[in-house]
C-alpha cells in the first residue's frame, strides 16, 4: 500500500529523462548496426541484414549449412528467433554477429528512437517520460509499464539508455527488482 502513492506521484510528475543523451545513443546504435552489417558482409561475402528473418535463415541455415531448427515455416524459411540463434552461436562467428545487430536495432528502435518522442517537457524546462504503470492490469499483481521495465538492465547498451534518467535537485533515482518486490 505505502508504494501505490508514489507510483501515482511518479505518473503524474514523470521521471527526468535527457533526451540528448538518447539522440546521441541512437546514432551511436545505428554506427554499431552499420559497423556489424560491414563486418557480417565480410565475413560470408554478401550483405545480410540481420532483422531480415528470410535472409538470415537463408544464409544460417542455406549458404553455411548449419542444422535448421525443426521444419520450414509457412513463409518458405526456418526460423530465426532468438532461441534458436542462441543454441547455434558456436556453429559459425555470423551467428553471433547476427544477434548482436537484432539487440542492437532492437534498442534503437524501441528506446533511444521512440523515448525522446514520448517526453514532454515539465514547467522546470526538464524533460520528463510520465510512466503508466497499469498496476490494477494484470491479474498477478505485479507492475507492468511498456517502457522502463523492459530496458535491459544486465548490458553495456541497456544500462546506457538507463542512464538517460537521472534524479533532479533534492530527489533520489530509485531502481527496484520488481520480482522481489512483495
Amino acid at each position: 500500500r505505502a508504494v501505490l502513492p508514489l507510483l501515482v506521484r511518479t505518473e503524474q510528475v514523470g521521471l527526468a529523462c535527457d533526451p540528448d543523451h538518447l539522440h546521441d545513443l541512437t546514432r551511436t546504435f545505428t554506427d554499431e548496426y552499420a559497423a556489424i552489417c560491414r563486418r557480417l558482409r565480410r565475413l560470408v561475402g554478401q550483405a545480410v541484414d540481420p532483422v531480415s528473418p528470410k535472409q538470415v535463415s537463408e544464409l544460417l541455415y542455406g549458404r553455411l549449412r548449419i542444422d535448421p531448427p525443426g521444419r520450414m515455416g509457412k513463409a518458405g524459411y526456418y526460423s530465426t528467433e532468438d532461441k534458436y540463434l542462441k543454441a547455434r552461436r558456436d556453429r559459425h562467428p555470423a551467428v553471433g554477429l547476427v544477434i548482436d545487430g537484432r539487440h542492437i536495432d532492437k534498442l534503437r528502435g524501441t528506446y533511444s528512437e521512440k523515448l525522446p518522442h514520448l517526453l514532454r517537457q515539465a514547467a522546470d524546462g526538464t524533460w520528463r517520460y510520465h510512466p503508466d504503470w497499469r498496476y490494477t492490469r494484470t491479474g498477478t499483481g505485479r507492475l507492468a509499464e511498456a517502457i522502463i521495465v523492459l530496458i535491459p538492465k544486465h548490458t553495456r547498451r541497456g544500462l546506457l539508455i538507463r542512464t538517460a534518467f537521472y534524479a533532479t535537485v533534492g530527489h533520489r533515482l530509485l531502481a527496484g527488482d520488481l520480482s522481489q518486490i512483495e
